[in-house]
C-alpha cells in the first residue's frame, strides 16, 4: 500500500496539455492528450436542461497526479503518463478517439481507443499494450497485472458545491463492486474485496455512478483518498479529502514477448442511477439501486419507485404524482385504518368500563403492590384485555413507519426529482423554502417551510379529534408532543418527502372523521 501511495504522488503534476473535447447527447468530456484521460466530464441532464453534472472536479484533477482511466501496474505506478498522439473519427452515430503513446524506454507503446454512441451513457475503452522493443516486457508480478483507474472521487466534494439537503446530510462517494454476488460498497478508506475477482467496480455517489466492466474480471481492486496535502491547493476541500476516493481495478499479469501485443478491453457506464438506464447498461448494474438495504426494503423501494414512474407517466408532473400516490397509498391502508379506529373506541370504551373497578381494586390493597397488580392482571383478563389490545390502534402508524423510510431511500437515489419545481417549491430534493428567516438556527435552517407547519395543523387536529373521545384528554399537552416533536425532526427534509407525508397527514383529517362516524356503526 505504501508504495501504492507513493507512486500515485510521484511524477509532475498534469500542466496546460493539449485537450479535446468530445460532445454527445449525454457527455461533454475534455481529454488530455497528457495519458488520453478526461480532465473534465459533464453528464447533460436527460431532460435537456441546465444544469450539468460534473463527474470529475477539474481543479481537483489538474492538481494531483491521480487520473481516470491511466494505466498502472501493481505497485501504483503509472505507464501512460506520456503525450499521446491523437486520432478522431466518426461513423454514423459513434465517435472513436485513439491515443497513441510514444515507445518507452522499455519499448511498450500503450494505445487507447474509446468509442462513444451518440445517445448512450455507456461506451467502450479498449487499451492495447504492445511491445515494440527486442526484450520481454513483464507488466505486474503474483499474478497482478495492468490496473485501470477509477476516480478521484466523483463529482465535487459537498464542501465545494453544497446541493444535498442544505448541506445537513453529506453527498458520500463510495467504492462500489461486483464479486458475482450482487452490487456492495464500502467506505472510502475500506479495504477493497481482497483477492477475490471483481466482475465490475467503479464509483457511486446519491444520483450518480461511473462503472468499468471488464471483458474477464478484475483480480484485484484497491482503494485510497487522497490526502489533505494532496488537495491543499484546491479551496474548499481540505476537510473533505474522504470525497475523493481513488480506485485501481487491476487485471492479470501480461507478459509481452518482442511484437506480441496484448488488449484489455472494458465497457463503462457513466451517468444517473436511473433504472431503465442501468438495466440497458446490463451485467446487472440495476443492483447498485437500493443495494445498502435488507432485501424487504429495497424491493418495497422498487416496487414504489416503479409507481411513481407510472403515476409520472399519466400526470405529466412529478409534484402531482406525489400528491397521487400519497392519496393512493392512503386508500390501500383504509381498511387497516378503519380496523384500529374501531379497536381503539372499544379499548376507550372497555377502559371507561374498567376504571371504576381498577379504583376500587386500588383502594382494596392500597400499597400491596403484588396484590394490585394481580387485581388489574384478572380485571383485563375479564374484559378480553391482553398485552397489545393497547397497541392494535398503532397498526396504521407501523405500516406507514417502513413507506416513509422507502420513500426517503428512493429519493436518496432518484435523480428525476432533483431540479423539479413544484407550486411554490424550487426542488423536490432540498426543503421547500417558503422564505428566507434572516437568520440560521441548527438543523432548522436559514428558512420557512411551509409543508413541515401544514404537517404540524394536521397531525394536531388528527390528535384533538382522537383525543376529544376521551372525556378530559381533549386540553391535555400530551397529545401535541409527537406532532411537534416530529415536525423539528423533518423540518429540514427534501419537500418531496414532506409532500408525501404532509398530503397524507391531510387525508388523514377527513380520514379520521369518517372513520369515527364509521366505526360507531359497526354495521
Amino acid at each position: 500500500m505504501r508504495l501504492f501511495l507513493l507512486a500515485c504522488l510521484a511524477g509532475p503534476v498534469m500542466g496546460a496539455a493539449e485537450t479535446t473535447v468530445l460532445s454527445t447527447d449525454v457527455f461533454e468530456v475534455t481529454f488530455s492528450v497528457d495519458g488520453g484521460v478526461p480532465v473534465r466530464w459533464s453528464v447533460v441532464d436527460a431532460r435537456g436542461e441546465p444544469p450539468v453534472r460534473e463527474l470529475l472536479d477539474p481543479d481537483v484533477v489538474s492538481a494531483v497526479s491521480f487520473r481516470p482511466f491511466s494505466v498502472v501496474t501493481d505497485d501504483g505506478s503509472s505507464i501512460d503518463r506520456r503525450v499521446h498522439g491523437l486520432s478522431r473519427s466518426r461513423e454514423g452515430d459513434r465517435t472513436t478517439l485513439v491515443f497513441t503513446s510514444p515507445v518507452a524506454e522499455s519499448g511498450l507503446r500503450i494505445v487507447k481507443t474509446y468509442e462513444f454512441s451518440r445517445a448512450s451513457h455507456v461506451f467502450s475503452l479498449r487499451v492495447d499494450l504492445e511491445n515494440e522493443g527486442t526484450e520481454r516486457i513483464e507488466i505486474g508480478s503474483d499474478g497482478t497485472g495492468p490496473g485501470i483507474t477509477v476516480g478521484p472521487g466523483l463529482g465535487y466534494s459537498q464542501a465545494r458545491r453544497p446541493e444535498l439537503f442544505e448541506g445537513i446530510w453529506a453527498a458520500a462517494i463510495r467504492p462500489l463492486f461486483d464479486t458475482g454476488e450482487g452490487a456492495f460498497s464500502v467506505a472510502p478508506e475500506a479495504e477493497a474485496p481482497g483477492d477475490r475477482q471483481v466482475s465490475w467496480g467503479g464509483l457511486h455517489s446519491p444520483f450518480f455512478t461511473a462503472v468499468v466492466i471488464p471483458e474477464s474480471a478484475f483480480t484485484r481492486a484497491r482503494i485510497r483518498s487522497l490526502t489533505p496535502d494532496e488537495l491543499a491547493g484546491v479551496p474548499g476541500v481540505e476537510a473533505d479529502a474522504a470525497s475523493y476516493p481513488c480506485l485501481v481495478l487491476f487485471n492479470e499479469q501480461r507478459s509481452l514477448a518482442p511484437g506480441e501485443s496484448a488488449s484489455l478491453v472494458y465497457r463503462i457506464y457513466a451517468g444517473p442511477k436511473d433504472p431503465a438506464l442501468l438495466r440497458e447498461a446490463g451485467h446487472d448494474l440495476e443492483s447498485i439501486l437500493f443495494h445498502h438495504l435488507w432485501g424487504w426494503l429495497a424491493e418495497l423501494c422498487r416496487g414504489m419507485q416503479f409507481l411513481l414512474s407510472a403515476l409520472n407517466g399519466i400526470f405529466g408532473s412529478w409534484g402531482l404524482s406525489i400528491l397521487a400516490f400519497a392519496a393512493l397509498f392512503r386508500l390501500v391502508t383504509l381498511p387497516l385504518s378503519l380496523y384500529g379506529a374501531r379497536n381503539q373506541m372499544h379499548m376507550q370504551a372497555v377502559m371507561a368500563d374498567l376504571n371504576p373497578a381498577i379504583a376500587a381494586a386500588k383502594k382494596e390493597h392500597g400499597k400491596d403492590s403484588a396484590a394490585l397488580n394481580d387485581a388489574i392482571v384478572a380485571l383485563y383478563r375479564q374484559h378480553g384485555v391482553g398485552p397489545i389490545s393497547h397497541f392494535k390502534g398503532c397498526l396504521p402508524l407501523l405500516v406507514q413507519l417502513p413507506v416513509l423510510i422507502a420513500f426517503f431511500q428512493l429519493l436518496l437515489s432518484s435523480n428525476e426529482l432533483r431540479n423539479v419545481s413544484f407550486l411554490w417549491i424550487d426542488d423536490l430534493m432540498l426543503a421547500d423554502r417558503l422564505f428566507p428567516l434572516g437568520i440560521s438556527l441548527p438543523w432548522l435552517g436559514a428558512h420557512f417551510n411551509l409543508l413541515p407547519v401544514l404537517m404540524l395543523g394536521a397531525q394536531v387536529l388528527v390528535a384533538r379529534s382522537m383525543s376529544s373521545r376521551r372525556p378530559g384528554a381533549a386540553s391535555s399537552r400530551a397529545i401535541y408532543v409527537l406532532p411537534v416533536t416530529m415536525t423539528i425532526l423533518f423540518y429540514p427534509f427534501p419537500a418531496g418527502c414532506m409532500l408525501f407525508w404532509t398530503t397524507g397527514n391531510v387525508l388523514q383529517v377527513f380520514e379520521q372523521w369518517w372513520l369515527c362516524r364509521i366505526a360507531e356503526d359497526p354495521h
